[in-house]
């Protein structure tokens, strides 16, 4: 293998290894964070959006109803889930409220011997 393609390879792991890493820092964050989720959702949209506008001269119509149709599907998800989802906090309360009977205190049994 020449130096060439070996000092391509290693550039390409290098950025590969950096990629992976700063995901898994991102997802780390989105655990620790909602705000920092909802903020790289925002920037992944407009980058998303940017780079959709400069692709698409010329066709920006077709983009425009793409764009409105998959944020009535998204629409539609979030409203089925507002309505008809499982709240898990309520299932958790209901878990954590849970009471066993209480136990039985009167003695209905004998313990002597039947005549």
């Amino acid at each position: 293998m020449d130096e060439y393609k070996k000092k391509v390879q290693d550039e390409r792991k290098k950025f590969a290894y950096a990629f992976v890493g700063l995901a898994v820092v991102v997802h780390a964050l989105f655990l620790a964070s909602k705000i920092v989720a909802y903020a790289v959702g925002v920037a992944a949209l407009a980058v998303l959006l940017v780079a959709l506008w400069k692709a698409t001269t010329g066709r920006r119509l077709g983009m425009n109803i793409a764009f409105l149709l998959a944020l009535a599907v998204h629409g539609g998800v979030l409203v089925y889930d507002y309505y008809f989802g499982v709240d898990i906090a309520d299932e958790e309360e209901k878990v954590v409220r849970f009471q066993p009977p209480p136990p039985i205190l009167e003695k209905n049994f004998s313990l002597e011997p039947l005549e």
